[in-house]
C-alpha cells in the first residue's frame, strides 16, 4: 500500500515539474529577442490622415496588433486591436498617452514592462511605416 502511494505521489510530483517547466519556457520564450529590439522614428509630415495597422508578431506572448488613427500629421489615436497575452491595461494606456503627446515612438518604456512597451511601441513603428 505504501508503494502504491509513493508511486502516485512522485508521478504527481514529476507531473507538477513538467507543468512548471512548460509555463516557464511559454512565459520567458523570445525575451532576448525583444530586449534587444531598438524602436526607429517615424516621419509624420510624410504621413496622411487615416487609420493604420501595424503589427508585433516576433515576440509570442508579446504578439499584439495596434491601429493608429493620424490627422493633420498628427497621431491623435491608438487603440489595441489584438493584445498580447497578458495584457496590463494600465501600461498601454500610458504608453499609448506618451506617444501621442510627444508625437514620437521614442518614448521612454513603461518601468516594469520594457518588454510590453517595445512590442507596442515595434507594431506603432510597423503601423506608420
Amino acid at each position: 500500500m505504501k508503494n502504491k502511494i509513493f508511486s502516485i505521489i512522485g508521478v504527481i510530483a514529476l507531473v507538477l515539474v513538467i507543468i512548471v517547466s512548460a509555463s516557464g519556457w511559454y512565459l520567458f520564450r523570445g525575451m532576448e529577442e525583444i530586449r534587444k529590439i531598438e524602436v526607429g522614428n517615424i516621419d509624420l509630415p510624410k504621413i496622411e490622415d487615416g487609420t493604420y495597422e501595424g503589427v508585433f508578431d516576433e515576440g509570442f506572448r508579446w504578439s499584439n496588433r495596434i491601429s493608429v488613427s493620424v490627422y493633420d500629421h498628427k497621431i491623435i489615436g491608438i487603440t489595441i486591436v489584438e493584445s498580447q497575452t497578458f495584457e496590463v491595461q494600465d501600461v498601454s494606456e500610458e504608453l499609448f498617452q506618451r506617444v501621442i503627446n510627444q508625437q514620437s515612438i521614442n518614448v521612454d518604456v513603461m518601468s516594469g514592462s520594457t518588454l510590453s512597451s517595445k512590442a507596442y511601441l515595434k507594431a506603432i513603428e510597423e503601423a506608420l511605416k
